[in-house]
């Protein structure tokens, strides 16, 4: 997990994923959550992922120009910066009186992640992991394609908008040609084939497609040459407005010519209110015998100086009643989510390490840790061209569950969900990519759970330590968003 100072706009941050009482959904997941706070005065978008407006470049400190070495880094930045574009919505779709905010995005993007041996850093069944795209040039900075999802609203209305985005790199190395215009077939699994045009965009060598759901309204305008915009095909929005998998494949066709290789696409990120995910724990997980929820932020109760939620656990940790209940374990730098060996070596995918204190006791059996992570290293991801925060790690016998909740700070998490091969059509994706890694920012009282085999990571981009509450269930979830025992 990390941190971020200013991610996106307030209007973005606020409003939790939508779960069971508005009749839309932002993602197909029955573990987020469905409030709607209601409409908000606009405020001036957030130009950067990254604190004080600087742009964020994760694997190098040279210019944005220049290309990170490994793929951890190109996906992390590809990831940030369409959320970037999803909080600034209001800049590149206009809308006249009335215009569009946006409340939430997710980014999906087909990936290859490697299943070798798997370090085990910390001998829970958590193992290391990264990621590639066989074939794809190291010289190219984005990945072959990006699937970006936004959560948009007007006054009265809500909808979605799905943006659609391939290299034109891609375009060429596969069909030898570079057109004005391709259509791509973005199919449901189980409903006809729906051809959309894809425009060649005058931003970094993309084609792209922009559809609007049509309850947005018919009035949208595209500022500059983003791509195309057109209404949203009845059947996608109702897949994504309506079920718990997105589930959706994508092909091209350049000249007549196309290949029976899909992308895999979903929107899936399992995160839900943090109080919400208590209420679902096996009651005898929710509290410790001195009364408070294993979601709570460890307070001293006998402090004497201001406490806030990032010095609460340090001052804790002071206390007599913090020394009685919790231990630091001897985790240090170095010994965290940074290696992997999945390439028959090992090499490194992420900087950074954790200073972890262990709770004596487990309510249920759910171990409960306090984690605060390494700042940003800007030193090392030049030296590694990798990310600062944890690499892609699966959740592995006998661990059955992680959730990490973001309660300690008061912005953001940038966060991935990881799943391999959620469709059988996908086996033989271009570049190798069936598996599919999904990214969105886990809000300030959110909570995001990840189950056995499924994989996660987090970027840290704060020059201060960052911390989070981190679940090792005591018994394997019913689902992510029912925390339950099976």
């Amino acid at each position: 997990m990390g941190r971020h100072t200013h991610v996106l706009p307030p209007h973005f941050l606020r409003l939790a994923l939508f779960v069971g009482v508005a009749p839309f959904a932002l993602l197909a997941s029955a573990c987020v959550s469905r409030e709607f706070n209601g409409p908000t005065a606009p405020s001036a978008p957030q130009a950067e992922f990254a604190p004080n407006g600087t742009p964020v470049n994760w694997g190098t400190l040279s210019p944005l120009t220049k290309t990170p070495r490994s793929v951890e880094a190109r996906l992390a930045n590809a990831a940030a910066r369409r959320l970037n574009s999803a909080a600034n919505l209001p800049q590149w779709l206009g809308g006249g009186t009335d215009p569009l905010i946006a409340d939430d995005g997710i980014i999906s993007v087909p990936v290859k992640f490697l299943f070798g041996a798997g370090l085990q850093p910390f001998a829970d069944g958590q193992a290391n992991r990264s990621v590639e795209w066989t074939g794809w040039p190291d010289t190219e900075a984005e990945p072959p394609v990006v699937f970006t999802l936004i959560a948009a609203r007007r006054t009265t209305t809500k909808g979605n908008i799905l943006v659609l985005e391939a290299r034109e790199s891609l375009i060429e190395m596969m069909y030898g040609a570079k057109p004005a215009t391709i259509e791509a077939e973005f199919t449901s699994e189980s409903g006809a084939p729906i051809l959309v045009a894809m425009s060649k965009s005058s931003l970094e060598g993309l084609y792209r497609a922009v559809l609007v759901e049509a309850s947005l309204g018919a009035d949208l305008t595209l500022q500059g040459t983003e791509g195309a915009v057109s209404a949203l095909p009845a059947e996608v929005a109702s897949k994504v407005s309506d079920t718990e998998w997105v589930r959706l494949k994508l092909r091209f066709f350049v000249s007549g010519k196309s290949k029976p290789e899909y992308w895999p696409v979903l929107f899936r990120f399992p995160a839900q209110k943090a109080n919400a995910a208590v209420s679902t724990l096996p009651k005898e997980s929710r509290l410790f015998s001195w009364g408070d929820t294993i979601a709570s932020v460890p307070y001293n109760s006998t402090a004497t100086s201001p406490q806030t939620p990032s010095n609460s656990l340090e001052q804790w940790m002071q206390s007599a009643e913090g020394k009685a209940r919790a231990q630091k374990f001897p985790y240090t730098s170095g010994v965290h989510h940074e290696f992997a060996d999945d390439k028959n070596h090992k090499h490194t995918t992420a900087t950074g390490g954790v200073e972890t204190y262990g709770v004596f006791e487990k309510p249920g059996g759910t171990e409960v840790l306090y984690t605060c992570f390494d700042a940003r290293d800007g030193a090392n991801e030049d030296q590694w061209g990798v990310p600062s925060g944890a690499g892609w790690h699966t959740i592995g016998h006998p661990t059955v569950a992680e959730t990490i909740l973001n309660t300690f700070e008061t912005s953001g998490i940038f966060a991935g969900w990881g799943v391999a091969s959620p469709y059988p059509f996908a086996e033989v994706a271009p570049f190798g990519s069936k598996d599919v890694a999904t990214f969105r920012i886990v809000r300030p009282g959110e909570a995001f759970t990840t189950l056995q085999n499924h994989a996660h990571w987090y970027a840290i981009d704060s020059s201060k330590k960052a911390c989070a509450i981190i679940w090792k269930h005591g018994c394997a979830p019913q689902s992510e968003s029912d925390l339950s025992c099976k």
